[in-house]
């Protein structure tokens, strides 16, 4: 037979180790979630200066009996910054929880509902909680970095 033949050997030692650096460093994703939990409370605690909910949607406005009750302090969700400042994220190897201990926070998040006293069941949502478009892209650039640097440290 004439013609031209290429041989190619291909030694999979560095491949392999490569594959097991990256599958161990998937089975252990604690420090990954905690980044990712440190990057959503502090975008989060944004949210408060904003006023923009996760899905971009401005916060409705104070109603004027509140804004009388506040005389000038605060703001939307905030008047001693309680729920802003028990914002906590518990990572663990399989996700990250990220909220409030505050106990009116899911009142705040989802609103209030016509089985409420009358005040709280005025409440409206407004939402703080949740991932938004760029929170998406702050995730996926950790995750990729984290699995970067599994790579850089790989001899």
């Amino acid at each position: 037979m004439s013609g031209f033949t290429v041989q190619v050997e291909f030694d999979d030692a560095d491949f392999a180790r490569v594959c097991n650096t990256l599958i161990e460093r998937g089975l252990r994703v604690r420090p990954l979630m905690a980044s990712i939990g440190e990057a959503l409370v502090e975008s989060t605690e944004k949210r408060f200066s904003t006023k923009i909910a996760p899905d971009g949607q401005s916060w409705l406005p104070l109603k004027k009996r509140t804004l009388a009750r506040k005389a000038g302090k605060g703001s939307i969700l905030v008047l001693h910054g309680y729920l802003r400042d028990l914002l906590r994220a518990e990572p663990s190897e399989e996700d990250v929880v990220v909220g409030s201990a505050e106990e009116y926070s899911a009142l705040h998040q989802f609103g209030g509902t016509p089985g409420m006293p009358a005040g709280p069941a005025a409440v409206p949502a407004r939402s703080f909680l949740g991932i938004s478009t760029a929170d998406a892209d702050t995730i996926r650039q950790l995750a990729i970095d984290y699995l970067d640097d599994a790579l850089s440290a790989s001899p």
